[in-house]
């Protein structure tokens, strides 16, 4: 152990202290931690809270003395600002950098691989300000187990005032954990447990996806098979969108989410009926059947319909007789309908977060059932994740197909089977889904490889983040997956700092557009620090900071994520590729004046949605107007092309040849003329 005094005197030489400089250092021996101001030592024991003001540009420093192989959790609550916590090891080595959360509570995790003082360091986000309060929840041993792994995640998590959720693993068809954490309904409330159930939104998919399947390998339909010979009421675009192209989201179809919100209707009052008649006023398919992926609930719903459409059955009834009855999920059910009850089912919460988090009820999509809408527990998902392992239902063949990855019509593939994910993590095989349906939140994963499936549930978005960090910290290398052998896959390693001149990082700075529609970024220089804002059209774009891992290759502080720049033969920088070899070709940014503006200004009617679309220039901005409560910022792109959040996107102006604006059509292809 190190002293108290070796420990502030180690942080204050590190910082170059002014003698009047505050300083915050918090020593950890015995279960106890004392925060240090100045030289005034407090005792504060684990639990217990340490509250502070952070100034723009400023930082407050705790330092932890830890033995090795010891795990820490504790939480800081972002009262009125944005916090980023990085931890760093006895040596300075960067361990963890957090930053999730704008405001309420950003969850802090950590393990010690050596001996001594770790730093956790509180800075706010750039230009803010504002107070926190910090604690220390739980410092223990690492654990060596992953059911161990997860019961210290769990123990973390189940907070008495907060909304929860379960996990569950299956090894080889046995569940070796099964855990349930804070409140499934917070107005009584009553405990969240592994026996209760909550919608998983579009985890639905794989269920509706193996309902096709089977109803295919019995000979009842054809993957082959146009939809409309199932559901003639379906417009006729002149090319068969065939069952396939559903299932792999490759069919055309707009997503009924996006169209319905467009025209301001408000969720969860949404009719079967309203989606279907908005499917048969579609006017033309987004892409040529097979050519492109376009992820949709529609798909899915329109198969729902085909199941009803070949059993003459219910979708809920043939569902339970066919596959949650032979997998023994006797707590699953389908809801199609917002009055029906749900025995022992979780309310779903979302967390308002300012200087108190308030929480309020979500508005589920009842009507979208087939893309979402099961009802169920964690313990009967870790029988479906079992179904994967031992097929009993379905067989070996049904699995294979459903795992298989889709093929576009031109020969390549896509990451998707029948409504699953197909990908890689941590070197490992998975199939996957997650989903979200009224503040509900689910996520599958199985590992076939090493015959492990991930099941989890929550009703709130908050703790539907940290899926994420369990599911790294599952395979950490302190970790095992109990009698099933694995490879080493190592953690995840820090990158090296890297220093990049300012003159380069100005030269990446700029506007950029992706090769596929939609999808922007602009990287700005701080000083010496590069930051993005990639934006997708679905939401107010956030703003994250980047490490450089070489002069022209960065991170993100999850490092899930690289952004590679590249320069040309004169030094120019045009283009650059994000993960996954997405890449962004720079451009000049539309910078229109009021005047410009104006031309933009006037109604517009869609035939498809049946509504009108008015556009105002207001203090310099275009601003637009539709049926529902919102009213959306119309921000310049590039010349005739606005971007604003969902469900709008990017809207794309129109003119004649004497170079009035005519109209404008919107990511998905929805058509509006100007009336006036």
């Amino acid at each position: 152990m190190v002293s108290k005094l070796s420990l502030f005197l180690t942080e204050l030489k590190r910082r170059k202290a002014r003698p009047a400089e505050v300083v915050y250092v918090v020593f950890l021996t015995l279960g106890a931690v004392f925060p240090i101001r100045g030289q005034d030592l407090t005792e504060l024991g684990v639990g217990r809270t340490i509250e502070g003001e952070l100034s723009a540009g400023g930082r407050h420093a705790f330092l932890v003395d830890l033995n090795a192989n010891q795990v820490v959790f504790g939480e800081v609550d972002q009262k009125n600002l944005d916090i980023v916590v990085t931890v760093y090891d006895p040596e300075n080595g960067h361990l963890a950098r957090i930053d999730e959360f704008q405001r309420g509570w950003e969850l802090i995790r950590f393990e010690s691989s050596k001996p001594g003082a770790h730093r956790i360091e509180l800075t706010p986000a750039p230009g803010g300000s504002g107070r926190y309060a910090l604690r220390l929840d739980q410092v223990e041993p690492s654990a060596t187990t992953l059911a161990g792994g997860l019961d210290q995640w769990v123990r973390f998590l189940d907070k008495e005032d907060r909304p929860g959720g379960a996990i569950a693993v299956v090894q080889r068809g046995d569940v070796t954990y099964a855990g349930a954490f804070g409140l499934a309904d917070l107005t009584y409330g009553i405990p969240f447990t592994t026996e209760t159930a909550s919608n998983i939104g579009s985890v639905s998919k794989p269920f509706t996806a193996f309902a096709v399947a089977l109803l295919e390998k019995d000979g009842e339909l054809s993957f082959e098979d146009d939809v409309r010979t199932y559901l003639p009421e379906l417009p006729d675009f002149g090319q068969p969108v065939t069952l396939l192209h559903l299932l792999n989201h490759t069919g055309g179809f707009r997503e009924l989410h996006a169209t319905l919100s467009m025209q301001g209707r408000i969720p969860g009052r949404w009719t079967r009926e309203d989606l279907i008649q908005l499917v048969q006023r579609q006017q033309a398919l987004q892409n040529p059947p097979g050519e492109a992926m376009s992820y949709t609930n529609t798909a899915y719903i329109l198969l729902a319909e085909v199941v009803e459409s070949v059993t003459g059955e219910t979708f809920p009834e043939w569902m339970e007789a066919n596959v949650f009855n032979p997998l023994g999920m006797e707590n699953t059910t389908v809801k199609t309908q917002d009055s029906q009850i749900i025995p022992n089912s979780a309310e779903g919460y979302a967390g308002i977060r300012g200087e108190e988090v308030v929480w309020e009820e979500g508005d589920e999509l009842d009507a979208f059932f087939g893309a979402t809408g099961i009802y169920t527990t964690v313990e009967d998902l870790a029988k479906w994740a079992g179904n994967f392992s031992d097929p009993r239902v379905g067989g070996p063949e049904v699995v294979s197909r459903m795992t298989e990855r889709g093929v576009l019509s031109s020969g390549g593939t896509i990451a998707y089977g029948l409504g699953l994910s197909i990908g890689i993590h941590r070197g490992l095989r998975r199939y996957s889904h997650s989903g979200e349906d009224g503040q509900h939140f689910a996520a599958f994963h199985y590992y076939p490889e090493i015959d492990t499936g991930v099941v989890y549930l929550s009703n709130d978005g908050f703790h539907s983040s940290v899926l994420g960090r369990i599911a790294e910290d599952l395979f950490g290398e302190d970790r095992s997956v109990e009698q099933v052998p694995k490879p080493d896959l190592g953690r995840v390693q820090d990158p090296a700092p890297v220093q990049v001149q300012v003159t380069l990082l100005e030269a990446y700075a700029g506007h950029y557009r992706a090769d596929g529609p939609g999808l922007t970024a602009v990287f700005t220089r701080e000083d010496n620090r590069l930051f993005v804002q990639v934006d997708s059209g679905w939401r107010e774009p956030s703003r994250l900071a980047l490490y450089p891992l070489s002069d022209s290759t960065f991170t993100d502080e999850t490092q899930r994520q690289t952004v590679t720049f590249h320069r040309d033969v004169d030094g120019r920088v045009e283009r650059v590729t994000l993960q996954g070899g997405l890449a962004y070709r720079r451009m000049t940014p539309f910078e229109p004046s009021d005047e410009d503006l104006g031309a933009f200004a006037g109604s517009y009617y869609s035939q498809e949605l049946e509504v009108v679309y008015t556009l105002r220039v207001e203090d310099g901005k275009l601003r637009l107007s539709n049926p529902g409560p919102q009213d959306f910022e119309i921000r310049p792109w590039e010349p005739d092309v606005f971007r604003t959040v969902f469900p709008l996107g990017e809207l794309r102006f129109e003119r004649d040849t004497d170079g009035e604006v005519t109209g404008f059509v919107l990511t998905e292809g929805v058509v509006f003329e100007r009336v006036r």
